[in-house]
């Protein structure tokens, strides 16, 4: 193999398992300060003086000399402790804990190539050499007694087992989870042709019933049909069609039992057919499911991983604010998907750190309330159906409403009467009620950050308090995001859905269920007033639902996320199911209100929303409410001809899917040379192209429009991720009339562009 290649792999090991090393050497010696004297505090300086010893060897064997060094010198600093020669001091607590620091840096300028001169662990490594960095007893050389053993394996220190685990790309562990969902999408259409069949059955048994039951009745008639031809023609003239007609009944008669015998015919192969459909179901499930399950079970990890650093962090924010607090962890057990946890990590640091500096009272508060001096903040999990209860609890002062009504009048903003709506407004974009910029807040991002970040994962965030007993901040988020249950709904003739986890009601309106509030419908639930909106007029497309009339009933859903509510008119509930979620990719990152698309059992896309921006798109003040409502211009556009040209399949089929929503009649193309075939047979009156594709790209396809004597007055909209300056002025000198940015891409502002074009 290539040095250099051989190299390369070595490191990216190296980097893995240092990751690991580094997360327990973090924990360990966290451990290690509150540890008792004893027998426990002597294992974990063997497991941290071991871990030390692992990546020292591991550094030498990818030729990181600082990293080596570093750990040797540590080495030194933890023999005479281990070998009970010298108490575990402060002060080498503090040197350990740089030194997790430092190792973490150099990972992360490993990991991007960039060199460790000047770093915090080449900085260490100096001081350590010098002697400046360890407690004045310590040894500056290695002594005969300490020198190395063999190095134990890095995986002794990852886990005794790790001989057993294979280490997979989280890419290629995504590519697989991908096609399984893919089988199971295979899997709902061969269930949606099931019940296909099932209802073809019940059209076959009835025309069945429906012939025996004309099949006497008409016998009858042909019968007494047949009897007054004969005597009408027993005077006839010999050979003048009496024969005729008396084959007539008897053919018709023939015809009718052949008709019997292809319906019992057509019964008894619809019944295989349905037999087989059955049996191949079961056995697609039998295979799809437990494949899926076991390959889910691959991103799942366990809770405590987005824990991992709470502790540090906790310890160092209480030291810096002179007050004593223990975190606790509950739940660490329960496993999350990869995706979530991540998605977890920043939340509950800022809530951790939240809870520190405003929750926990000063020592000496503490003690005149009554309270024990050591303070608590306990981080737990717990599991609810599908989805996992987050709960970041203080025993601190509780929220402060008085401060929390001052800041809401300093900043002019709308008061709460209710205090649990008030307590909500701490979510709010900057709200914070800190008196001074400090390390730990008071920079003007507060809670809001937390709401964001769990509205990104299909969650929401909410809080409860009691004066002067602590502060409780829960986040509830699903388990995974690879497959989520959600509550498919029609509006507008398009197929939407909503994260359960955001579904707070589900309900028929009536006229006389509404209220005006400024101007605006709302409805009372659990007596909280509620805004009304048309789902499809939030997201832009034509046949907004309206309240029936009379005594008629609208369903309607009530969607939460974080303290925000609203309620949603739509044409007709579907099944709340369990949907897998296909990503919109980088292109389309920037449609705000669609987290995702769906494969419906009918084979076409339905999107899933973004709960969070729906709710703020209906709230926002400038939005048009009546840009969605059908006209004589919508009636218009239902007569025009789109060309969406895009080489991805997920990305031509979303737009075709927002463009037939918006009543446009859509053909697609998969790059410019299918278009211009499209074009020569089919014709457009607006192409929407992208640029990047292969054989003809955007520019090229525009360019031969526009030097066609056909389609030379063409409109042409070209959406692409290409966003330099340069890449627009050769969309303008190309020929196009519009360019839309993917990562700035919005799905009203591609139908106004075409409004405008048409």
């Amino acid at each position: 193999m290539d040095r250099e290649l051989l190299q390369r792999r070595l490191m990216v090991t190296f980097l893995e398992e240092v990751d690991e090393l580094i997360r327990a050497l973090d924990r360990d010696v966290l451990a290690l300060e509150t540890a008792p004297a004893g027998e426990p505090r002597q294992a974990l300086i063997n497991v941290v003086f071991r871990a030390m010893h692992s990546m020292k060897g591991a550094a030498r064997a990818v030729g990181v000399a600082t990293v080596e060094q570093t750990c040797h010198a540590l080495e030194h600093q933890l023999s005479p402790v281990r070998d009970g020669a010298q108490p575990m001091s402060p002060e080498l607590v503090e040197l350990l804990l740089a030194a997790v620091d430092a190792l973490r840096d150099a990972a992360a300028r490993l990991r991007d190539g960039s060199g460790l001169a000047g770093s915090p662990i080449d900085q260490l490594a100096a001081r350590l050499a010098g002697g400046n960095g360890a407690p004045a007893t310590a040894a500056a050389a290695p002594s005969p007694a300490s020198s190395d053993p063999p190095s134990e394996p890095l995986a002794t220190a990852a886990g005794r087992d790790a001989e057993t685990m294979v280490r997979v790309s989280a890419d290629k562990l995504d590519i697989v989870l991908a096609r399984s969902a893919e089988l199971l999408v295979a899997r709902g259409r061969i269930e949606a042709r099931e019940r296909e069949l099932a209802s073809t059955a019940e059209l076959v048994d009835r025309l069945a019933a429906d012939v025996r039951a004309v099949q006497k009745p008409l016998r009858r008639l042909l019968r007494s049909a047949g009897r007054g031809a004969g005597a009408d023609n027993a005077h006839a003239l010999p050979g003048a069609g009496v024969g005729r007609a008396y084959s007539m009944p008897v053919r018709i008669e023939s015809a009718l039992f052949r008709i019997q015998g292809t319906v019992r015919t057509l019964k008894t192969q619809l019944e295989r057919a349905t037999a087989s459909e059955i049996q191949d179901v079961r056995v697609l499930r039998q295979a799809a499911v437990p494949l899926d399950e076991a390959l889910h079970r691959l991103r799942m990890f366990a809770f405590g991983q987005a824990c991992e650093g709470l502790q540090r962090a906790m310890r160092d924010l209480a030291k810096a604010s002179d007050k004593q607090i223990e975190l606790v962890i509950e739940g660490g057990d329960v496993e999350l998907d990869r995706a979530i946890l991540d998605g977890l990590r920043a939340p509950l640091l800022h809530l951790v750190r939240n809870a520190v500096h405003h929750g926990i009272e000063s020592r000496d508060e503490r003690l005149r309330a009554g309270k024990p001096a050591l303070a608590r903040i306990t981080v737990a999990a717990h599991l609810r159906n599908s989805q996992v209860d987050v709960t970041v609890d203080d025993d601190g002062r509780g929220l402060d409403l008085d401060a929390i009504r001052d800041e809401l009048r300093r900043r002019r903003m709308p008061e709460p009467a209710d205090p649990q709506d008030l307590a909500r407004t701490i979510f709010q974009p900057g709200f914070s009620t800190a008196s001074q910029v400090t390390s730990i807040s008071g920079r003007g991002v507060g809670l809001d950050v937390v709401a964001s970040s769990v509205g990104e994962l299909h969650g929401t965030v909410d809080v409860g308090w009691q004066p002067g007993r602590g502060t409780r901040l829960t986040l509830a988020v699903p388990l995974t995001l690879t497959r989520i249950r959600a509550l498919a709904v029609v509006a507008g003739g398009q197929t939407f859905a909503f994260p359960g986890t955001n579904v707070h009601k589900v309900l028929q309106l009536r006229r006389s269920d509404l209220l005006s509030i400024e101007g605006m419908p709302a409805m009372v639930v659990a007596g909280r007033p509620i805004a009304v909106w048309s789902l499809a007029e939030v997201l832009g497309v034509p046949h907004a639902a309206e309240l029936a009339s009379g005594r008629g009933h609208t369903p309607a859903v009530v969607v939460a996320s974080g303290e925000k509510r609203a309620a949603f008119l739509v044409d007709q509930l579907l099944a709340e199911q369990e949907m897998v979620i296909k990503p919109l990719g980088r292109r389309l990152a920037g449609i705000e209100l669609v987290a995702g698309a769906t494969i419906l059992p009918s084979g076409k896309l339905g999107l899933i929303l973004n709960a969070a921006a729906v709710i703020q798109r209906a709230h926002a003040p400038d939005r048009d409410r009546s840009a969605a409502r059908p006209d004589a211009e919508a009636a218009d556009a239902r007569r025009k001809r789109l060309l969406v040209v895009d080489d991805v399949v997920t990305t031509r089929s979303l737009i075709k899917s927002l463009l037939e929503a918006a009543g446009y009649d859509v053909n697609i193309a998969a790059d410019g040379a299918d278009a211009w075939r499209v074009l020569q047979e089919h014709g457009a009156d607006v192409v929407v192209t992208d640029i990047e594709m292969p054989r003809m790209d955007g520019f090229e396809l525009t360019r031969q429009i526009r030097d066609s004597e056909r389609f030379h007055d063409l409109p042409v909209v070209l959406i692409t991720g290409l966003d330099s300056q340069r890449d627009k002025e050769r969309g303008v000198a190309a020929g196009a009339n519009a360019y839309l940015v993917k990562s700035d891409f919005d799905q009203r502002n591609l139908i106004d562009a075409i409004g405008r074009l048409v």
